[in-house]
């Protein structure tokens, strides 16, 4: 939960892995029973989102992928919990915007550049490996179009197929993108407008 965010739009994201966890109404994921910041950052969401006219859900939606069911922060009726909560939101809010989530890497993007800037003649292939994010992004993006006033936003679409930008790395590691990529990505969105209607996103 960002604290400093204006007076219209505020963020709630749950990003990571198995500390994972959804503002959600009746999330029940492990990590939400058992890790005391989750259910702190849930309960900051409860009592200031009614302030807000635009709300920014972003999330690790593949974790929510029967594939993934082994994860701490599954839940296997998330999506039917989400769509309930988006019905909710857009008859409340001006505006709701879902981040799509960035796909997941075949190698360490960070490792990669440096063994090949270290030792010459290396190569490692880098290929985007991630398809229950795929999925996922998939099903949101079916969940927003039910909603007139519900948005895709899809920075990570302006991930090159080789997680690189002007021959640098835009991930730190297999999938969380680096300051240079998040500001990287942010000139290119920002450049194209990509605040785009479900309804019109391919």
């Amino acid at each position: 939960m960002v604290r400093k965010q204006p007076k219209s739009c505020v963020w709630v994201s749950a990003v990571g892995r198995e500390r994972n966890f959804a503002k959600v109404s009746g999330y029940a994921s492990r990590v939400f029973q058992n890790w005391a910041a989750c259910r702190a950052v849930y309960r900051y969401a409860e009592e200031h989102l009614p302030r807000y006219s635009k709300v920014v859900l972003a999330m690790r939606w593949g974790s929510q992928m029967p594939e993934n069911s082994r994860s701490l922060a599954y839940d296997a009726g998330f999506f039917q919990k989400f769509d309930r909560m988006l019905h909710k939101l857009s008859s409340e809010k001006q505006a709701v915007y879902l981040m799509a989530d960035n796909l997941a890497s075949s190698y360490n993007v960070q490792r990669a550049y440096i063994l090949s800037s270290r030792i010459p003649g290396y190569r490692q292939t880098l290929r985007p490996d991630d398809e229950s994010t795929l999925k996922a992004n998939a099903r949101i993006r079916e969940l927003a179009a039910k909603y007139p006033n519900v948005y895709i936003i899809d920075a990570a679409a302006y991930i090159p197929a080789d997680f690189q930008i002007g021959g640098l790395p835009v991930y730190s590691d297999t999938d969380h993108i680096n300051p240079y990529g998040g500001t990287e990505l942010a000139k290119r969105f920002s450049e194209k407008q990509r605040f785009l209607n479900t309804r019109h996103n391919h």
